[in-house]
């Protein structure tokens, strides 16, 4: 039996029943999935929603804040949140870290324009929202026992606490200290809603099926991904009316002395190429010898590559995973405009679905992007379209699109095209383009435009003795063919345990 709850200076007060759970026990309530979550810091906050007891949020107390988003639910009545307090793989890493001991739920805040943003909202305390005064909400405090199982909070969607219908932050106030570690642990936590709306089942089996996939990235096979950039370069510009006699040794070095006016001459060939690629059609690539593609991973909706990415340097605009031939798989493709119509008459019909919507949209997207994320965010905003679905989703891919000469094993130029509207006061729409030259597997040149084809930005790669990773990259800015700017970038040395990412590590440790 629960204690009343009592109202005091804005904060609803809970006590916890005696008996921890060994599962939820929610009653008639249905259970919803958050289309975003994350902590005070990126810290593995989607372990926390996996449904898995192997994996856990962790976090220092000052960076003890949960955030739980999801959908709005205007007709919800209350919320039943269940928590697993803990790391609770083991009873050794139940003991070893922190568990919460009292924590309080909050209504989240965001900017205006954050409610069109489907993935990861940045959440906002009131004072820092710009324009718009502070507000007053309860919140409902809970104690958690220092027991392991399944433990539940009963959260009143009426009065000051009805912002949590779409969402909440848990905040730790404070912990049962841990023998080994002074973080804390959360190993799940459940959503469950009371609301005469029935919710559709099939939408949040997608949107936990999208937790565990990114899950499996982060976790599991992003990490055996290659590491082709490194975490940081070293920058240094060069003086272009007075230039080194001798440039660092290119892909190309054996080609042609490696003098930096013969870097220049190549980087204007590149530059010329490009520019003549940009004159032609999309419509009309094909004909001038260039065979449509798309990226394997993608079309599988396999994101450990990006995510294996993550946090290191980047220098293309679109393509930083497609640096060596060995890391992807192309594969011939159609033009994405064929099916469109029938595409977006399927998507139109599942306006208020908005992750079917995306399920649907996905392979179309994909078809012609090199990442998965990408390609997630793209449908995401697509599927609030409504009428002008078909043409937006037309003019992103009418523009759009990967290209290859040479065989799709083994590419000698690789063309990266895309289209999007962008912009925050004024929307325009930005056409790129991006050139890849291969040498023996490995990108030695690149080449982009990003607005006006007068300006375009060339990279020439040096791989290391093993060809493993980059070593170093040459930069240079043409307007027309005069030189504008050269930067030499050099892998910074990195120690051993720079390729561990803190954020890829569980909470404990556990066999797989």
């Amino acid at each position: 039996m629960m204690p009343a709850l009592s109202l005091s200076n804005g904060l609803v007060s809970l006590l916890l029943a005696a008996a921890p759970l060994l599962e939820p026990d929610p009653g008639k309530l249905q259970r919803i999935q958050p289309r975003d979550v994350s902590g005070t810091k990126a810290d593995g906050a989607l372990w926390a929603v996996d449904d898995d007891p192997a994996t856990a949020w962790k976090a220092g107390l000052k960076d003890g804040a949960f955030h739980w988003g999801g959908v709005d639910r205007e007709k919800a009545t209350a919320l039943k949140v269940f928590v697993r307090p803990g790391c609770q793989g083991s009873q050794a890493s139940f003991a070893a870290y922190a568990r919460p001991h009292h924590v309080e739920l909050s209504p989240r805040v965001f900017r205006r324009w954050f409610n069109k943003r489907m993935l990861l909202p940045t959440p906002l305390e009131p004072a820092d929202v710009e324009g718009e005064p502070e507000r007053k909400s309860a919140s409902v405090s809970a104690e958690l026992q220092d027991v392991a199982g399944w433990q539940s909070i009963d959260v009143p969607l009426s009065g000051a606490t009805a912002g949590m219908r779409s969402g909440f932050v848990l905040q730790v106030k404070d912990t049962y200290p841990g023998k080994e570690h002074e973080e804390l642990c959360i190993t799940d936590l459940r959503v469950y809603l009371d609301s005469p709306d029935p919710v559709d089942s099939s939408e949040e089996q997608l949107a936990l099926d999208s937790i565990k996939r990114s899950v499996r990235d982060t976790l599991t096979r992003a990490p055996l991904a290659p590491k082709r950039l490194p975490a940081k370069f070293e920058s240094s510009d060069i003086d272009v009316e007075s230039p080194p006699a001798q440039a660092p040794k290119g892909e190309l070095a054996l080609e042609s002395p490696n003098t930096f006016p013969s870097m220049v001459k190549r980087a204007r060939q590149t530059a010329a190429e490009l520019r003549a690629i940009w004159k032609v059609p999309v419509s009309q690539l094909e004909a001038n010898g260039w065979k449509r593609a798309s990226v394997q991973s993608v079309l599988d909706d396999d994101a450990s590559f990006e995510t294996a990415l993550l946090n290191r340097e980047t220098i293309s605009l679109m393509g930083d995973g497609l640096l060596a031939a060995d890391d992807f798989k192309l594969v011939a493709a159609q033009n994405p405009l064929t099916a469109l119509r029938s595409v977006t008459a399927k998507m139109q019909k599942l306006g208020g679905k908005p992750l079917e919507c995306e399920a649907v949209c996905l392979a179309t997207y994909a078809a012609s992007s090199t990442s998965a994320n990408g390609s997630h965010a793209d449908c995401a905003r697509v599927c609030q379209y409504g009428d002008d679905m078909l043409a937006g989703m037309r003019a992103d891919l009418g523009g759009s699109g990967i290209f290859v000469k040479g065989g799709l094993e083994s590419p000698r130029e690789v063309l990266l095209l895309q289209s999007r509207e962008g912009g925050e006061r004024e929307v325009v729409r930005r056409n790129y383009r991006e050139l890849f030259v291969y040498a023996n597997g490995r990108v030695s040149q690149m080449a982009s435009i990003t607005f006006d084809p007068r300006y375009v930005e060339t990279h020439q790669l040096a791989w290391n003795e093993d060809r493993s990773a980059v070593q170093s990259v040459m930069r240079i800015s043409l307007q027309g063919s005069k030189v504008e700017y050269a930067t030499q970038m050099t892998a910074a040395p990195e120690h051993a345990a720079a390729d561990v990412d803190p954020e890829a590590a569980l909470a404990f440790g556990v066999q797989r």
